[in-house]
């Protein structure tokens, strides 16, 4: 809980001494993925992508079917420039569960970022058939529907 508290203080590196403390005390896999959960979303707040990284990559050394874990590590590679490593995690969330929104939408932003229009829309409809008024969906889809039509 105080590790909670120093996050909501946006006390990020205070959260993390007090997780790195913990994990030294983690015996189940649950325990794992919950201290490096919380540790990598701490290191994002901060853009310190490369350690985020690092704790969703051991994350998913314990529980390689979180699908929140790999979409998150997918962001992080992303914001570091990662985007073959990015588009892999997406597909990997994806893969392990069919109905997160948040995978499809990332994956469908990426893939515009990289002009596959159809490709991004595609993946848009499919975050929005699972959460119809998803706005980073709704986005994606309207400006993939844009390009394809320039490119029409």
């Amino acid at each position: 809980m105080r590790a909670i508290s120093l996050y909501n203080d946006n006390r990020y590196d205070d959260a993390v001494v007090l997780l790195d403390s913990l994990h030294s005390l983690c015996t189940s896999s649950g325990d794992y993925s919950a201290v490096l959960m919380f540790r990598a979303v701490c290191f994002s707040e901060r853009d310190r992508y490369e350690e985020a990284i690092a704790a969703y990559e051991e994350l998913l050394m314990y529980d390689n079917n979180n699908s929140r874990a790999w979409s998150n590590l997918g962001l992080n590679y992303k914001n570091a420039g990662r985007i073959e490593l990015a588009e892999n995690a997406y597909r990997n969330a994806i893969r392990v569960n069919s109905k997160n929104a948040y995978a499809y939408a990332n994956l469908a932003a990426l893939l515009l970022d990289k002009n596959e229009a159809e490709e991004a829309y595609a993946y848009a409809k499919s975050a929005l058939e699972i959460d119809s008024g998803f706005v980073p969906a709704l986005n994606v889809a309207s400006l993939a529907r844009t390009k394809l039509g320039e490119q029409g």
